[in-house]
């Protein structure tokens, strides 16, 4: 597997460091390499901090140029990890487009790998936005992980709640709390993995659109969870006052149709800390359930 990686400043490089680096090295394997892109001075600054890079990593130093020419953030990103899919398309490798920021719980990737094994192609998941101030240090145990998750959500993640009130324009996920944790249905996102072996990048599309059996969505925080960090004001241009209406769902999907679809919002995330009762999941499922179904006007699915 090729782990696609871009990572550059200060805050990201000293995140990265301490938290995200750590907890992914844990749990990948000598077959598995990590390709981080990024700069000469954040390399330095990753080592006066201590991080201690690992044998299986590329240091690919070309983030530099992409920033001079005024490209950053998720287009600097996108095009990095289409480099890395050419690469691992000619090896002949599965690619896992991760992010600097996470912190991974222990055990994620081999779920993962599971899921590969039964012949999943492409694996989609939701990482819970917290705060950069939270209590992650050392934190491995999937349910410390959602505790954390819970206690120190970003303002993020609550706007993002059916009833928030101000739910953002880009209807990437919607949250539902529920007694025991959050119900997340994915709306729009990326692919976490995706084997190059079977499908083209330019063909991401139609993964999402027609996938056949070959997607997964990680459901289950206990099979695998990641909580990425942010400051607080990360995105708060994104939740200004404004109530969750399906209308305004279907104007992002309007938009951002073809990274959409029916199949990837019918599973939930189910992040929770404690022992599941599926009982009082139900409603909030047959809510979650409806909601997807008027947003892609379809017949309501089966309770």
């Amino acid at each position: 597997m090729i782990v696609s990686l871009c990572c550059w400043g200060p805050w990201h490089i000293e995140i990265f460091a301490k938290y995200g680096l750590p907890s992914l090295v844990a749990q990948l394997t000598s077959n598995d390499t990590i390709r981080l892109h990024t700069t000469s001075a954040d390399v330095a600054d990753l080592a006066a901090i201590g991080a201690g890079l690992p044998p299986n990593i590329e240091i690919v130093l070309d983030a530099k140029k992409l920033l001079s020419h005024g490209i950053s953030g998720k287009s600097a990103q996108g095009y990095l990890f289409r480099q890395d899919f050419d690469i691992a398309r000619k090896r002949g490798q599965v690619i896992c487009q991760a992010w600097p920021d996470l912190v991974w719980g222990e055990g994620c990737f081999a779920h993962y790998r599971k899921l590969l094994k039964g012949g999943k192609t492409a694996i989609f998941q939701h990482f819970p936005r917290v705060l950069d101030s939270a209590p992650v240090a050392g934190v491995t145990k999937h349910r410390d992980l959602a505790r954390i998750a819970i206690a120190h959500e970003h303002p993020i993640g609550k706007a993002q709640y059916v009833g928030s009130g101000r739910f953002p324009d880009h209807v990437e996920v919607i949250n539902w709390r529920t007694p025991q944790g959050v119900l997340t249905r994915i709306m729009s996102v990326a692919p976490l993995i995706v084997d190059a072996r079977v499908h083209d990048l330019n063909g991401l599309t139609q993964i999402v659109q027609d996938p056949g059996d070959g997607l997964a969505v990680v459901q289950d925080s206990d099979d695998a969870i990641g909580l990425s960090l942010a400051i607080e004001s990360h995105e708060a241009e994104l939740h200004q006052p404004k109530a969750f209406s399906i209308d305004q769902a279907r104007a992002y999907l309007a938009k951002w149709g073809q990274r959409c679809s029916p199949r990837l919002a019918s599973a939930s995330y189910c992040l929770h800390d404690q022992d599941m009762n599926p009982g009082l999941w139900l409603d909030f499922e047959r809510e979650a359930s409806a909601t997807v179904a008027s947003i892609f006007r379809e017949p309501a699915l089966a309770a």
